[in-house]
């Protein structure tokens, strides 16, 4: 009875809601990270003392970007109901009836394993979310998270403020990225797949590579009317 009431439950997205959204979640990413490291790399041009209107354009664009992309990913940690995230889907495939046909059962094991692991280090991502973002509910959205208060108060940070660097951060979207396009893949494979958790990984890698550095090449062709050549 009591499966029969969670298979009932309209609450719960099906597995191809889940995909399709993170189909949609993984293409905004990538367009996302590519624009911020696209620009980071052009050092001549965020190093400048001063910005012509064109260049100040292409700087709040990167931090347009940046916010986009960190919004995005801190919220494939969240747990709030109805919320498709992958927590959501880790809970959703592991308790409920209709998920037990999952076709990549022993490759997801290991998914969940490596998703542990990063959800567990992705403190400066949260933070930045929470105490940069989220204060402000139009932009973070959802209820606020705890904060992490002894990242605030580690010794040798005499202000007591929080400290990250943006390469810190852009590493553990980076890595949420990659799990996102894990799980895709395993999500459409089938029973009959035999490969292993590394090549399983090693393909969404590669599937993530190849996309941030076709949407490179487009910002790229923008960002190079507004970047000062080097004589």
């Amino acid at each position: 009875m009591e499966e029969a009431n969670e298979q009932k439950d309209e609450s719960i997205p099906s597995l191809q809601e889940f995909t399709e959204t993170f189909s949609s979640i993984l293409r905004a990413l990538c367009v996302d990270y590519a624009y911020v490291t696209e620009y980071l790399d052009r050092r001549t041009l965020w190093a400048l003392d001063r910005l012509n209107p064109a260049q100040m354009s292409a700087q709040w664009t990167f931090f347009t970007y940046k916010n986009s992309l960190v919004l995005g990913v801190a919220k494939l940690l969240d747990g709030g109901k109805g919320s498709i995230s992958l927590l959501k889907f880790i809970e959703h495939q592991t308790r409920y009836a209709g998920w037990k046909d999952f076709p990549s059962d022993r490759p997801f094991k290991k998914w969940k394993k490596s998703f542990r692991k990063w959800d567990q280090k992705a403190a400066t991502l949260k933070i930045f979310r929470d105490e940069k973002l989220a204060h402000n509910l139009a932009r973070g959205g959802g209820s606020k998270r705890s904060k992490l208060s002894a990242y605030k108060d580690f010794e040798g940070n005499k202000e007591g403020k929080y400290i990250g660097v943006h390469r810190e951060i852009f590493d553990q979207c980076l890595e949420g990225m990659v799990l996102l396009s894990w799980l895709l893949r395993l999500c459409r494979s089938t029973s009959e797949d035999t490969l292993s958790s590394r090549e399983w990984k090693e393909l969404a890698v590669r599937d993530v590579n190849d996309d941030v550095e076709l949407y490179r090449a487009h910002h790229a062709a923008l960002l190079d009317l507004v970047t000062p050549t080097t004589k």
